[in-house]
């Protein structure tokens, strides 16, 4: 009798079957990275919608009101000239105010929120404040927005806060400059009302210094 086969010679006996080749791995920062950059596509893309049809129901309203052709006479007597310096000042205005979330990520090393999402997070705050009385759709849109960039939300209003400290200080600088260059115009102008001014402006001042108690001294506001 032959002798039985070995294990060894079962094997090699045995048909090769070629082994599946291997998927590839891909790193997952990079399928992170692809997933956020195809959110923030269709962010963009349901923002050019929403904007479209915004345009799309006002003309409708204007149509539907009869106030189209006031519209039309009103824009065609307005000067250029204040209407170019009035875009340039929302330029400016969107230029600082992305500058402002700069500054507070730039303190926040560990921040994932890019520049292009700070201009997303500013130009939302734009857009949801000229739609809302005094600009009161600004600030919740933009912690939205910058909830969608991976912060959570209080994080988001913490970047907030750092922006709207140095919008508020911008504001408070700009009023008293004004106020000691020109206040004599002002008064012979606008009359009594300029002191409504004055209190507004005291007002901000002191929201002003609060808002810098509050970051700087928070031992001192934990106590109280």
């Amino acid at each position: 009798m032959a002798p039985e086969p070995t294990k060894t010679e079962e094997k090699a006996k045995a048909p090769q079957v070629a082994a599946a080749p291997k998927a590839a791995k891909v790193p997952r920062a990079k399928v992170q990275v692809s997933s956020t950059q195809d959110e923030g596509t269709a962010d963009a893309r349901k923002g050019a919608k929403f904007l479209g049809l915004v345009v799309v129901a006002y003309i409708v309203y204007l149509v539907l009101s009869g106030q189209m052709g006031t519209f039309i006479e009103a824009l065609s007597n307005v000067d250029r000239a204040w209407i170019i310096g009035a875009a340039i000042c929302y330029v400016f205005y969107f230029i600082f105010g992305v500058g402002a979330y700069a500054v507070a990520v730039w303190l926040d090393h560990d921040s994932p929120v890019g520049f292009r999402d700070l201009m997303s997070v500013e130009a939302s705050g734009v857009f949801f404040g000229n739609l809302t009385p005094m600009m009161a759709g600004a600030v919740p849109a933009q912690i939205v927005r910058l909830t969608r960039t991976g912060l959570d939300a209080g994080e988001a209003m913490a970047t907030q806060f750092t922006r709207f400290i140095v919008f508020q200080f911008a504001v408070v600088l700009f009023a008293a400059i004004m106020l000691l260059a020109k206040f004599q115009f002002f008064l012979e102008t606008y009359g009594d009302i300029v002191f409504l001014n004055l209190v507004v402006f005291a007002v901000h001042f002191v929201e002003l210094v609060v808002l810098f108690v509050v970051c700087l001294m928070p031992g001192f506001v934990k106590r109280i």
